[in-house]
């Protein structure tokens, strides 16, 4: 996965919606919105294909919506690695997605 950032700036006309909204599914689909309209891109590849032609709206959203659930999915297993085995926690780098420190940026 890689999302290629946008090189002009997004239109803020939702902003406003995403700071009032509570839910963060929704604060996601405006934001996705708002960078599908922009020259952002967001690339999947691999399972034998080298692009799955996904979208920033939808298909972007979908995963993002995902992250929360993802984030503590790698840090259990990170956990887990660690207590189970501490000599592969060097193989899994879950401790350092796990708490944020990831890059979203593509090449």
């Amino acid at each position: 996965m890689r999302l290629h950032l946008p090189t002009k700036p997004a239109d803020d006309a939702g902003i406003d919606a995403v700071r009032a909204e509570e839910e963060y599914a929704t604060r996601v689909m405006v934001l996705c919105e708002m960078l599908a309209a922009t020259d952002t891109r967001f690339h999947v590849e691999g399972f034998g294909s080298d692009d799955w032609r996904l979208d920033v709206s939808y298909n972007l959203s979908a995963v993002m919506e995902q992250l929360p659930v993802c984030r503590q999915l790698a840090r259990n297993f990170g956990e887990a690695v660690g207590i189970a085995a501490p000599s592969l926690a060097r193989l899994a780098p879950f401790d350092s997605w796990a708490t944020g420190e990831y890059d979203w940026v593509g090449r």
